[in-house]
């Protein structure tokens, strides 16, 4: 059992103010006088993942899950800590996922135990306690132990690191602490943004190449594969590096997301999140792999029903690879953005001309307006016949990618039965260079389905349809 020492039983007794509605804290605090403490705090951790897992069933939004169960997690291991005498030397800060307020029901409770110097053994005793009570009472933590100045060294060394401590929270202790770990590993220290950008793109061409750089594998990991979780983390971390603030909704302030990419991401991210907290509750596990069995499970729990021609299985896949190939198509934009305000500082170096309506800048393909696609539709055709018959270009710009979302609802019968878009389209078929790629660009950016209706009703449908496969 837990050693409560009597120097800290008031303060450890002391009512959380930012303790969730449900959670009965009178009560709870009544019973750690009279019970067993680990019985006490195993009892409180049941009734809330019922409660969560209730919501979940009832169709409760995964946002509020996830962010509500780390809030919970914070108040129960603010209890936890205080069954200890700690000074103003030391802290309890939430790190990684945890550390942005998100946890799902198998998650890890990523924790560091953070000290002003470098002297454990003047905790060590305290901290085998407190770890061990963690332990007993079956949270699911993963844990490090740190100095300030260890923080910074391995923070160096290890982008990693670097990334789990850009998305901290102080749960317990000396605030001031948390704010200089902040200030000594923050991108005007160690791991500037341009330097941080180019490791985690490397990261991400690594972690696709496992994953065969397709959204289409049949059992995907909704968390590791294109255009799945780690993405839109990506793009966090990321863009949060090179502005310098803490909260995605900044980035709004920034100029770096438009309103319309902020709810289409939290869109994506709250259908991915839904899936992911599924997946935990019916293997009752940390499972990141959409397996062909959970995914009829899935399909079930989250609502979906057989219909004439279409399993219910087939619809909840076709979902999820329309989501992920949206996140893959934000993706592109705003980490192309990123590429021009980091390396090229939103100078361009190199214009050539194309045409009246193209140029290629910085060898990325681009607009000469913003309103070209308005005053000729059939440009959304003609930027990939040009990428297709020239092969030095190397993408498209960020600024024209946003222009084909903004306009692609252009794509209508009227424009399918104009004779020259008809003829754009057959000059792409014979275009020279990486024709698959620019399919692929076509449908990841909503084109090809909008000028091919009979293939935009089957995009993502790769899942139970072997005709389709």
């Amino acid at each position: 059992m837990a050693e409560i020492l009597p120097e800290t039983s008031v303060q450890y007794l002391r009512p959380n103010k930012y303790a969730p509605i449900f959670f009965d804290q009178k009560r709870f605090i009544e019973d750690l006088q009279t019970q067993d403490p680990i019985t006490v705090f195993r009892n409180a951790l049941n009734a809330a993942k019922k409660h969560f897992d209730n919501r979940f069933l009832e169709g409760g939004e995964a946002h509020a899950l996830v962010n509500e169960s780390a809030q919970f997690a914070d108040v129960i291991l603010d209890y936890a800590w205080h069954q200890y005498d700690w000074d103003n030397n030391i802290s309890l800060i939430a790190v990684g996922g945890y550390g942005r307020g998100e946890l799902h029901p198998h998650s890890d409770i990523d924790l560091l135990i953070l000290m002003r110097r470098n002297k454990p053994e003047v905790y060590s005793e305290r901290i085998e306690k407190f770890l061990a009570f963690l332990w007993d009472i079956q949270l699911k933590i993963g844990h490090s132990v740190r100095s300030l100045s260890q923080c910074v060294v391995e923070a160096k060394v290890d982008i990693t690191v670097a990334t789990n401590l850009m998305e901290t929270r102080l749960i317990c202790g000396n605030s001031k602490l948390r704010d200089a770990m902040i200030n000594k590993t923050g991108p005007n220290k160690i791991w500037p943004s341009a330097k941080f950008y180019r490791g985690k793109i490397d990261e991400q061409k690594e972690r696709h190449r496992k994953h065969d750089d397709t959204e289409y594998n049949l059992e995907p990991n909704i968390k590791e594969a294109p255009g799945g979780l780690r993405d839109i983390q990506l793009i966090n971390w990321t863009a949060k590096r090179h502005f310098d603030v803490h909260r995605r909704s900044l980035l709004v302030q920034k100029g770096f997301l438009s309103e319309e990419e902020y709810l289409t991401l939290r869109r994506d991210e709250e259908f991915l999140w839904k899936v992911r907290y599924g997946l935990h509750y019916i293997t009752d596990r940390g499972e990141e792999r959409l397996l062909f069995d959970y995914q009829r499970k899935l399909a079930s729990l989250l609502g979906y029903s057989d219909s004439d021609g279409k399993l219910a299985v087939e619809k909840f896949m076709q979902r999820y690879y329309q989501t992920v190939l949206s996140i893959r198509e934000l993706t592109d934009v705003l980490l192309q953005y990123l590429d021009e305000a980091i390396y090229r500082k939103n100078k361009t170096k190199v214009i050539e001309s194309i045409n009246s309506r193209f140029v290629i800048r910085d060898d990325y393909l681009d607009t000469v307006s913003e309103n070209i696609f308005a005053e000729q539709p059939s440009a959304l055709l003609e930027l990939f016949v040009i990428m297709g018959e020239n092969e030095h270009i190397k993408g498209i710009r960020a600024s024209a990618i946003r222009q084909i979302r903004l306009h692609r609802q252009l794509i209508n019968e009227d424009f399918r039965n104009d004779p020259v878009n008809r003829e754009l389209f057959m000059r792409l078929l014979k275009a020279p260079y990486k024709l698959s790629w620019q399919l692929k660009r076509m449908n990841r950016y909503g084109i090809l389905g909008n000028y091919l209706p009979e293939f935009g009703k089957i995009v993502g449908q790769t899942q139970h349809d072997l005709f389709h496969i």
